[in-house]
């Protein structure tokens, strides 16, 4: 393992990095088990009920790892956070309305959904981007792609 010691910067960019690949690496999780729903490999409603609805999740949990494997952007850390706890929500919130109203796969996804949720939290509350210049102002520098 790479250590900064001498270079507190490159170590946050180096965490941040980490942290960003985990978090992409949880949300391709979360678009297999999406995939699978959505393509009947795996039940989560009772009888034959029409689960391609998985599919549209799936998309977007593929998409949002390729986004944070390739972008460190605060705005993509927010926007996700949001979308998680509106989809962990959203499933508690209908739980009533399914049959069955909880079931294991829909479990073990809200557990990823939780994990990602607090892994871009972390990236937004403990590794801040770096300044843009030593003036006091706070301001941050322009989001770029890790390249």
């Amino acid at each position: 393992m790479t250590t900064y010691s001498n270079d507190p910067q490159r170590e946050t960019a180096h965490r941040r990095r980490t942290i960003r690949y985990v978090a992409a690496g949880l949300c391709a999780v979360t678009a297999v088990l999406y995939l699978l729903i959505g393509l009947h490999l795996v039940t989560v409603l009772d009888g034959n009920a029409d689960q391609t609805w998985g599919l549209a999740p799936a998309a977007a949990y593929a998409l949002g790892a390729g986004l944070l494997v390739a972008y460190d952007r605060r705005l993509l850390w927010i926007l996700g956070a949001i979308l998680q706890v509106f989809v962990i929500y959203t499933y508690f919130n209908l739980a009533s309305q399914r049959t069955p109203a909880f079931e294991v796969w829909g479990i073990v996804i809200r557990v990823v959904q939780v994990m990602i949720l607090i892994a871009l939290v972390y990236l937004e509350v403990r590794l801040p981007l770096p300044r843009s210049n030593g003036n006091g102002t706070g301001a941050r520098e322009p989001l770029q792609s890790h390249g």
